[in-house]
């Protein structure tokens, strides 16, 4: 059985989004940020640019629902005091999980590679690219 290519997201949305930025702006210094920081360094379509909203709303959601962590505490207690897990908690790392996902989809964590991993090239016989070349310099030289 072959497994589906997996569509990508800013495709997807492109066809089943209109391009409206204004229906919530970033409110928060950190959103707004992220919003002109990425839109700095990237063209992006307008699809991508709604998912960036997304993430940046989403950004001050996750200071929102931190500063409400800070005060309410990781535990609270249940109708019955039993201690229980702040719910803030879980909505917290979901967002967090989501602006994750979605910068990545977006591409904007890939960072580019300085150096080709691994051990340089050798020919068959074990004689490297920079010895030929000195070899061949030496050649010439004579």
């Amino acid at each position: 059985m072959q497994d589906k290519p997996r569509p990508n997201i800013a495709e997807l949305l492109a066809i089943n989004i209109k391009p409206n930025l204004n229906d919530r702006e970033p409110a928060s210094n950190r959103g707004a940020k992220l919003w002109r920081d990425v839109l700095a360094e990237h063209d992006l379509n307008p699809a991508q640019k709604q998912l960036l909203m997304m993430v940046c709303i989403a950004t001050d959601d996750v200071e929102a629902l931190r500063r409400q962590i800070d005060a309410e505490g990781l535990v609270t207690r249940s109708k019955q005091g039993s201690p229980r897990e702040n719910p803030a908690v879980r909505t917290e790392l979901r967002l967090r999980r989501f602006i994750v996902t979605t910068l990545n989809e977006l591409g904007l964590l890939r960072q580019k590679q300085k150096r080709p991993v691994g051990r340089p090239a050798k020919s068959f016989c074990g004689v490297t690219a920079e010895q030929l070349r000195k070899l061949n310099e030496d050649d010439d030289d004579e």
